[in-house]
């Protein structure tokens, strides 16, 4: 397989920012996904200030209900809520999103979002489903082919019949990516801490992409597969 060095920085600057990350609410159940994308998008729309000291974690989903407005309904899940570390932060014009990923990294806790409700819950418990889908690269990843130019310029004698000129692959394709490549970067890149955990999986087979990921995983390599041109979809997740 061809190294990823000459290209790697070029295909990543060609990520928009935030593009190789996983959705800061979770799903557990492929049937939420859209629901949650709703609200994501809502609260990723949604700049706050936000000041906590020493606050628990009641005190914060208390706050996030003020804050994400008519719609956005939380539940506590926690056995244990006086075990939950405090949480102190001091952020401002930050996206409502943005405060949840640093409470869940304050926390160890998950936003996990069911049927209309947002669960905070240990992030031990969260049980993401995993789905596979086949991502068809074979145009994008298709040699490149070189047809040699005719001679001219030169006389021929009547009658004259040249060789026909020989058709050969170029090194290159159409992308300027092999199918071992992109499986590469979506495994070295997009969310590169998961893929080592069971159930999940990426490889490439005949110009085809198969992947094993949760919903979140999913929408994650199909961003950037997008962005890269070399998949168009459909977007989505299928069952297992």
């Amino acid at each position: 397989m061809k190294s990823l060095a000459p290209w790697l920085a070029l295909a990543l600057a060609l990520l928009a920012p935030g593009a190789l990350a996983e959705p800061v609410i979770r799903t557990e159940r492929v049937e939420d996904l859209r629901g949650r994308n709703r609200i994501e998008k809502k609260l990723a729309a949604t700049e706050v200030d936000f000041t906590a000291d020493a606050l628990t974690i009641g005190e914060v989903v208390d706050w996030l209900r003020i804050a994400s407005g008519e719609g956005v309904n939380y539940v506590v899940l926690v056995p244990d809520v006086e075990e939950v570390p405090r949480v102190t932060l001091a952020l401002t014009d930050v996206k409502l999103t943005a405060v949840l990923g640093l409470v869940e990294e304050l926390t160890g806790l998950a936003f996990v979002y069911r049927a209309g409700v947002i669960m905070v819950k240990p992030e031990a418990d969260v049980k993401e489903q995993t789905y596979l889908r086949l991502y068809d690269v074979r145009a994008a990843v298709q040699p490149l082919t070189n047809f040699p130019a005719p001679e001219i310029g030169n006389l021929r004698p009547s009658g004259y019949e040249p060789d026909e000129p020989e058709v050969e692959e170029s090194p290159g394709t159409v992308s300027g990516f092999d199918a071992d490549q992109l499986a590469e970067l979506v495994r070295n890149n997009v969310l590169p801490e998961t893929w080592d955990t069971e159930g999940r999986s990426v490889q490439a087979t005949n110009g085809v992409l198969i992947v094993r990921q949760t919903t979140g995983g999913h929408v994650a390599v199909q961003r950037v597969l997008a962005r890269l041109g070399v998949w168009s979809g459909p977007f989505g997740v299928g069952r297992r």
